[in-house]
């Protein structure tokens, strides 16, 4: 029988190989180029297939909130992607060649200081998302404002119910 590990040597031994595959990714070629031609093989599948694509953003949604200490309470079935933004009207659009682009979906928290929790996240256009940081065209900042207050009109009717 294997001897059990402690927590402590758990994380030396990641740590070591952490190093070990760093080194080998920058001394390695023919590593590096498998693992590339792997990354993009995976990617690519990610990018066309709605259901990984949720499970891949739940995933990366996990990484930010213990990055930037936000709660996280989501599973794959509370990521629920639409055919067309809620907030543009355009339709979302799986399987860009060249990662995302205006009409890729993306993870939006709608009040960001709750975190991942449910209820409060919603697949809209990666275009709708970088507009609540950056709009400057009256109409679309317009139709950003009208989701945010509708979404959080139904937030305030759903605690009250």
């Amino acid at each position: 029988m294997r001897k059990k590990r402690t927590p402590e040597q758990n994380q030396q031994r990641a740590e070591k190989n952490r190093l070990y595959l760093a080194f080998r990714y920058k001394t390695d070629p023919l590593y590096r180029e498998k693992n590339l031609q792997d990354s993009r093989r995976r990617n690519a599948a990610l990018r066309k297939d709605p259901i990984a694509w949720r499970g891949a953003a739940i995933k990366s949604a996990k990484f930010r909130a213990k990055k930037y200490n936000l709660p996280f309470d989501l599973d794959i079935s509370d990521v629920i992607v639409p055919e067309i933004c809620p907030i543009l009207g355009i339709k979302l659009v799986f399987g860009h060649s060249k990662g995302c682009q205006s009409s890729s979906p993306s993870l939006d928290r709608i009040v960001p200081s709750k975190g991942y929790v449910r209820g409060n996240v919603v697949v809209i256009s990666f275009r709708a998302n970088r507009l609540k940081c950056d709009c400057v065209d009256p109409v679309e900042l317009r139709a950003v404002a009208d989701f945010i207050e509708i979404s959080a009109f139904a937030e305030v009717m759903r605690r009250a119910s």
